[in-house]
């Protein structure tokens, strides 16, 4: 019971260093040596890690001598430096390089907005453009229609004078037929009225003929003899 008291409270306290675990940073422009202890006579691991270098704390137990801290590299290598070299804080110079990136990232960004910015402004021109020319065929088409109307309307128009013309036309060729009609008839009549005066007058002469010499008086015989 006592061992498992023990070992919860173990537990207990390991998962609270590491909930409280933190990034430092190596301070000024030095080389700090990582060792194998927490002392100066343990085994150099690395020779000298550059100040502003990113490190990771790791649990240390009650027994660990004060100014040293355990701490993680490049998430494999791991060891020991000395408290004094160490910040909570990124360096000047690591703000720095942080803010140039940022600067950097910012300006790629603008440089991105700015990129769509323009292709934004050439697409609205090219709209613009083409609405100009729609609003153009519109009025056009407009133009051409109100001409098709007009064509249209006055079309009609003569398509009803052509009606009227044509029943008219109509009505002269059928008084025309008429009245050659009656021509012919009284042609015919002419003639006939011709060949009838003719035959009288043939008729007349001829009983002029047998009845004029009848009228003439006797010739009378001479009283002399020659």
């Amino acid at each position: 019971m006592r061992i498992a008291s023990s070992l919860l409270l173990f537990a207990l306290s390991f998962i609270s260093v590491i909930a409280q675990a933190e990034t430092l940073y190596i301070n000024d422009e030095v080389y700090v040596p990582l060792r194998s202890g927490p002392s100066s006579q343990h085994r150099i691991l690395h020779k000298g890690l550059r100040s502003g270098t990113a490190l990771e704390t790791l649990p240390t137990d009650a027994g660990t001598p004060e100014g040293w801290v355990h701490v993680r590299v490049n998430s494999e290598l791991t060891g020991w430096l000395p408290e004094q070299y160490l910040t909570s804080t990124p360096t000047a110079a690591r703000q720095l390089k942080a803010a140039q990136d940022a600067r950097q990232k910012a300006e790629q960004a603008l440089s991105s907005v700015r990129n769509e910015l323009n292709e934004t402004q050439s697409r609205l021109q090219e709209l613009e453009k083409n609405l100009a020319s729609t609003e153009a065929e519109k009025q056009q088409t407009s133009m051409e229609l109100s001409r098709i109307r007009s064509i249209s309307s006055g079309a009609i128009e003569m398509d009803q004078k052509y009606q009227r013309l044509l029943e008219e036309h109509e009505l002269l060729q059928t008084s025309n037929d008429a009245l050659n009609a009656e021509n012919t008839s009284l042609k015919a009549d002419r003639r006939f009225s011709y060949m009838f005066n003719g035959a009288v007058l043939v008729l007349i002469g001829m009983l002029a003929a047998v009845i004029i010499p009848r009228l003439k008086p006797p010739k009378r015989n001479s009283e002399w003899v020659n």
